[in-house]
């Protein structure tokens, strides 16, 4: 590591939070989250947002990566590759499949409108895989499913869902949106949020900190969370430092189980988060923040 990179991260006053196997644990023995070092493709499901038809959507999104990608390439052992668009909108990963994708989409309904009160998918958390629609807390913008080793910590797969059925999802870059939600100012900006769920991605929990790009909560106009606070870079350099592997909070890893997380987003009013959600192959989490 540098020297300027040592003093960054010594300097460092914005603190990170690395997401934990085990979310009410914070003994030695809970596993943090990381990937192998390499490549971690992603891709857009061809659709796009809703609200920013053509390519302004499409490259927003690319641009929320491409923020965690630059740090990597100062300090870090991976690279964010984009992949061609696809036309799938099945979030989740199947350990028997050879074309897992960790993907990016907008779900445009809410499940509440579009799905039967009797239907099974209610029970088992997949009306959004199954009537592309979606499921979660109407005030949590974003979510992303992250599967895992739950006994080591390795991240396999993660897909992302971006609310656009109850948010305006804006890439314009000013002004803050004021009497009323449109296109032509920033209401819930696509970059930012995208910013803050790769983050997530990466294996960050929320950040107790405004100032965080990891902060749980933002309101209707911010864009700060397109720029990486120092916190979230000096989480690159020391998770993922150049040339050497990823490192995990434990030192002795205890076995190997499969298990998806999801992580939410941090653009609403209300700094609250809950997990929805318990079962799946070995812990599957859903997080929402306002």
């Amino acid at each position: 590591m540098t020297a300027a990179w040592a003093l960054m991260l010594a300097l460092a006053t914005t603190p990170y939070e690395r997401s934990r196997v085990e979310t009410s644990s914070t003994t030695a023995s809970a596993h943090c989250l990381w990937w192998q070092a390499g490549a971690i493709g992603f891709a857009q499901n061809q659709v796009g947002n809703p609200d920013a038809p053509g390519e302004a959507g499409f490259t927003a999104v690319s641009r929320g990566y491409a923020t965690w990608d630059a740090q990597a390439s100062t300090c870090g052992n991976f690279r964010l590759e984009e992949k061609a668009r696809t036309p799938r909108k099945d979030v989740g990963y199947d350990p028997a499949a050879s074309d897992n994708l960790n993907l990016v989409l907008f779900r445009a309904q809410s499940c509440r409108d579009k799905v039967p009160s009797g239907d099974s998918c209610w029970s088992d958390g997949e009306c959004n895989n199954r009537y592309d629609c979606w499921q979660y807390t109407a005030a949590t913008i974003g979510l992303t499913t992250t599967t895992y080793d739950r006994r080591t910590g390795q991240i396999y797969d993660a897909d992302m869902e971006l609310n656009a059925a109850n948010f305006k999802m804006t890439t314009v870059d000013a002004p803050p949106c004021a009497a009323g939600l449109g296109t032509a100012c920033v209401s819930s900006d696509v970059q930012n949020t995208v910013s803050h769920e790769v983050g997530h991605l990466l294996g960050l929990d929320h950040a107790p900190d405004p100032r965080s790009t990891m902060f749980a909560s933002a309101p209707i106009g911010e864009t700060s969370k397109r720029t990486l606070d120092d916190g979230s870079r000096a989480f690159v350099c020391e998770v993922y430092p150049a040339g050497r592997d990823s490192q995990d909070c434990v030192l002795t890893p205890v076995g190997e189980s499969l298990g998806p997380r999801a992580s939410c987003s941090a653009v609403g009013g209300d700094t609250g988060g809950a997990w929805l959600l318990l079962g799946a192959l070995a812990a599957a989490r859903r997080r929402g923040a306002r």
